[in-house]
C-alpha cells in the first residue's frame, strides 16, 4: 500500500511535472513485497535529480479555508534549457496539459481523504496554475494551488485551529519533507499566530505573534497531527499590544486638547490647570481688587529689562490654584468671585470649576450672598449677617 506520509500531491507532481519539462529521470519504483515505494523514498529521489527546491505553502484564512500552493524551482544553465522552459511554460499556461491534470486529481483526493479523516465538509477548488522565468532568467518556476474549503476548524470566537487533517487519513504515518523541500503555514487576513507545533525552524519575524508564517525544512518527519497552529484576530494579549497602547496615547492627547479648548488651558500645568493655551491673562496684576495699587509684575522691571531673556510676568510661572490664592491674600483674604474672573481674564466656566476643587481641598471656602459668591481664605469668612455692599 502507497504510504501517504509526506506530501502525496507534490511527489506525484514532481515525478510528473519531471517527465514533462525534462524527460523521465527516474522510472518506477517497487519495493521488494511488490507494492509501490514509499511517498517518502519518491520524494528524496526526484526532488533530489530535477528540482533544486520545492516549497509548499499553507495560507490560512479566517474563514477556515487554507490555500495549498506547491512551488518548484529548477536552476536554468544555459539559453537551451532556458528557451525550452520558456516553451513548456506558454503551453502549461494556455493548455489543459497531463501535470495540471493530475494536480487537480490529487487534490482532489487529498481533500476528500481530509473530509473522511475530520468529518467535516471540504471542498478543492479555485485552481490556479503558472510556469514562468524568475526575473533574473536563471531559475524557471512551476507553480500550482487551489482553495481547501473546510480545511481548519474555526471557533466562535474567531480562533482558527489549523492542523487536524494531519492526522491520519492521507497523512497517515506522519507528514513528510524531503530533501531540498519546504514546508510554510502562512496567516491569511488579519489573524496572527498564537502557537505552533511543534517549534518552526524559522519565522518571518523576531517573534510569533508578529510573523506572517512559520516554516519547517526537509528532510523531515512530523508526527500525526503535526505541524498544527492556532490563529486568531489581534487582540490586546497578542503582540499587537504595542499598537492599542499607541492608540491609547493617541486618545489621551485628543482628550487632553478639547479640555484644553474647552477651559483654554493645559492639564498638568498645576492644580487648576485647565487653562494655558487659549488662556487670557493681564500683563499686570493689581495688588487691589482691580481698583489700583502696584503691579506685581512691575517690581524689579529695571532688572528685568536689563536681562537678555524676554521678561514672563510673575503669575504665568504660578499654576492656577496658587495665582487664586496669591490673589486672596492681597484682597484681605477674600473676593468676589466676579472679581477673580476680571483679574484672571479667565472664563466664568474655569473659574467655577477650578474654585470648586479648590473648596473639596478645604483650600477655600465659597459662600453665596445675594447673587454673588464670596471665595475666601479659610478663617476669612465673612459674616452671613452683613450686607454684600458692605463686602
Amino acid at each position: 500500500m502507497v504510504r501517504w506520509s509526506g506530501l502525496a500531491v507534490g511527489v506525484v507532481l514532481l515525478a510528473v511535472l519531471g517527465a514533462a519539462v525534462w524527460g523521465p529521470v527516474i522510472g518506477r519504483t517497487e519495493s521488494p513485497d511488490g507494492s509501490d515505494a514509499t511517498a517518502q523514498r519518491a520524494s528524496g529521489v526526484v526532488a533530489a535529480q530535477e528540482f533544486d527546491s520545492t516549497e509548499f505553502e499553507v495560507l490560512v484564512h479566517p474563514n477556515g479555508s487554507a490555500r495549498w500552493t506547491f512551488t518548484y524551482k529548477r536552476a536554468l544553465a544555459n539559453d537551451s534549457e532556458r528557451s525550452n522552459f520558456e516553451d513548456y511554460g506558454e503551453r502549461f499556461n494556455s493548455q489543459e496539459l497531463r501535470l495540471y491534470e493530475e494536480f487537480v486529481r490529487l487534490a482532489q483526493r487529498l481533500v476528500r481523504v481530509g473530509a473522511e479523516t475530520t468529518g467535516r465538509e471540504m471542498e478543492a477548488r479555485a485552481f490556479s496554475r503558472e510556469a514562468r522565468v524568475g526575473s533574473l532568467n536563471n531559475r524557471g518556476v512551476v507553480e500550482m494551488s487551489f482553495l481547501w474549503s473546510g480545511f481548519a476548524v474555526v471557533q466562535k470566537d474567531g480562533t482558527v485551529l489549523a492542523g487536524d487533517v494531519f492526522d491520519g487519513g492521507a497523512f497517515e504515518g506522519g507528514l513528510y519533507v524531503g530533501p531540498n523541500e519546504q514546508f510554510s503555514i502562512r496567516a491569511g487576513g488579519d489573524l496572527v499566530f498564537r502557537s505552533v507545533e511543534p517549534d518552526p525552524e524559522s519565522m518571518s519575524a523576531e517573534s510569533l505573534g508578529e510573523s506572517e508564517s512559520v516554516s519547517w525544512t526537509g528532510e523531515r518527519e512530523f508526527d500525526n497531527g503535526r505541524p498544527n497552529a492556532v490563529l486568531g484576530p489581534p487582540s490586546a494579549g497578542s503582540e499587537s499590544l504595542p499598537v492599542a497602547i499607541g492608540g491609547a496615547v493617541l486618545l489621551l492627547l485628543g482628550l487632553a486638547a478639547a479640555i484644553a479648548w474647552r477651559f483654554g488651558g493645559v492639564p498638568g500645568s498645576g492644580r487648576g490647570s485647565r487653562s494655558g493655551a487659549g488662556q487670557r491673562s493681564a500683563p499686570t496684576v493689581g495688588i487691589g481688587s482691580g481698583t489700583g495699587g502696584e503691579a506685581v509684575g512691575s517690581r524689579d522691571a529695571s532688572e528685568k529689562s536689563e536681562s537678555t531673556e524676554p521678561a514672563v510676568p510673575e503669575e504665568e510661572l504660578l499654576a492656577d490654584d496658587d495665582r487664586v490664592l496669591r490673589l486672596l491674600e492681597a484682597n484681605g483674604g477674600r473676593m468676589r468671585q466676579v472679581a477673580i474672573v476680571e483679574e484672571t481674564g479667565w472664563s466664568k466656566s474655569k473659574v467655577s470649576m477650578l474654585l470648586s476643587e479648590m473648596e473639596e481641598d478645604d483650600r477655600i471656602s465659597k459662600l453665596r450672598i445675594g447673587r454673588e459668591n464670596i471665595v475666601s481664605l479659610r478663617g476669612d469668612e465673612p459674616e452671613t449677617g452683613r450686607s454684600p455692599s458692605e463686602e
